[in-house]
């Protein structure tokens, strides 16, 4: 999924904790690119809480309504563990899989709203629960998202509008968990909403549906760049470059990461490969020019800024080096 926003303008300088302790603005330049977009905002979400409610009846049918969650992302950040209404361990277990056996018999008996209802609320007290995963991706694989569902999603991330987003991609996430796309537009959102936690987990959850996709790689990669863990971010680019090697965007920002953290004869490399692919990036030649001036070649550096004001006349930057 392609995600044609604005151009995300410099590094974040959130630490990966939310706070800003030991950074500095600095003015580099992540290039767009046309398949991933990272945006970089600091609003928050409420974290959240869960109310324990056991034994509801509804329409006559007892059901286990385990923990019902408040606010959005819970898909991600709910802990395994914990008794239910100070119940001990044992009792919590046997409370769960009589839950599990109404799913089933509600599922047997066609009433898969009511069986989807009861995994959801296991899984959201207990998002690692093997059989309510199992249950409810068996359900889903009966029911896959609406493709409408999807672009809504997307429409609502595009239009910033990333609380609606993360409110209805979490509800997606949980009727649908094993549908890549939805948690990676997750974390794309997560992390315009300053919610790292979230947003690296949702990206990971997305890499393990669908690991030979490039895309949800960069877009980790990029969070991980917004959050000054290059090292990281290198790591993850690299593995994006295997399933799309000939992408100069990824080269491209390896070579950010690694002018970043002063690597620089390998950020030569990195984007020389960039320009090798296309030579028509004018961010990429005054990068190059950055670090070859860094390295002492100035004969290389002006090269770099005369060939990308010669694609930019008005870019300023170039200009200034």
């Amino acid at each position: 999924i392609g995600f044609n926003m604005p151009l995300y303008i410099g590094v974040s300088t959130k630490n990966r904790d939310g706070s800003n302790r030991g950074h500095r603005s600095r003015d580099v330049k992540i290039l767009r690119d046309d398949q991933v977009e990272f945006f970089s905002g600091h609003s928050t979400i409420p974290s959240c809480t869960y109310f324990n409610i056991l034994g509801v009846t509804s329409h006559g049918r007892r059901f286990f309504a385990l923990a019902l969650g408040s606010g959005v992302g819970g898909v991600y950040t709910a802990r395994e563990g914990g008794a239910i209404c100070g119940a001990s361990s044992g009792e919590t277990e046997m409370k769960i899989d009589q839950a599990l056996r109404q799913a089933k018999k509600a599922q047997a008996n066609g009433q898969l709203a009511e069986a989807r209802d009861i995994y959801l609320q296991i899984l959201t007290k207990y998002p690692k629960n093997s059989k309510a995963r199992a249950g409810l991706a068996e359900l889903s694989a009966a029911n896959p998202p609406n493709p409408a569902e999807i672009q809504q999603l997307i429409g609502l991330f595009q239009a910033r509008k990333f609380r609606e987003a993360a409110q209805f991609g979490t509800k997606l996430a949980q009727q649908h968990p094993d549908v890549a796309v939805i948690h990676n537009v997750l974390g794309a959102t997560f992390a315009a909403m300053g919610q790292g936690e979230n947003a690296e987990q949702a990206y990971c959850r997305a890499i393990k549906l669908d690991p030979k996709n490039a895309e949800i790689h960069a877009n980790l990669a990029r969070y991980y760049q917004g959050v000054q863990a290059h090292d990281q971010a290198i790591q993850c680019f690299q593995t994006a470059l295997k399933f799309a090697p000939n992408n100069p965007t990824l080269h491209y920002n390896i070579g950010l990461s690694q002018q970043i953290l002063g690597q620089i004869g390998s950020a030569i490399k990195s984007y020389q490969k960039t320009l090798g692919l296309n030579a028509n990036l004018p961010e990429a030649w005054n990068n190059l020019g950055v670090v070859r001036q860094m390295d002492g070649d100035f004969v290389g550096a002006l090269e770099g800024y005369h060939k990308s004001l010669k694609l930019r006349n008005n870019y300023a930057e170039a200009h200034n080096n």
